[in-house]
């Protein structure tokens, strides 16, 4: 499960099945591009042939479920190190986020 919950397993399941639009229990690069896109990510192909690359350990050039969930668990992973990287920017090392700091924090979010 790659580190989720059982639920949080079970609804990226179901998100990977509905984007594998062949039925091949394998999601193709371009359909990786439409899933992401329709996620709110916007990104490119090439960077998802990288992405597919830095997951795919059988080299199907494609990815199968618990691929996919690897994936997903480096991309959590990026976001929360992003999530840090602003939050001690903008406390200036310490614990507290000060209100009038809140609304510049979140644009940094995107």
């Amino acid at each position: 499960r790659e580190g989720f919950t059982r639920a949080e397993a079970k609804e990226l399941a179901a998100v990977f099945r509905s984007f594998d639009a062949d039925g091949s229990e394998e999601i193709e690069s371009i359909e990786l591009l439409g899933m992401l896109r329709c996620l709110g990510y916007s990104t490119g192909l090439e960077t998802v042939h990288e992405l597919v690359k830095a997951v795919d350990v059988n080299n199907s050039g494609g990815l199968d479920l618990g691929e996919f969930l690897k994936l997903m668990r480096a991309h959590c992973e990026i976001e929360m190190q992003v999530g840090r990287e602003v939050f001690n920017g903008r406390t200036g090392g310490s614990d507290e986020l000060l209100a009038e700091h809140l609304p510049s924090a979140l644009q940094d979010f995107g």
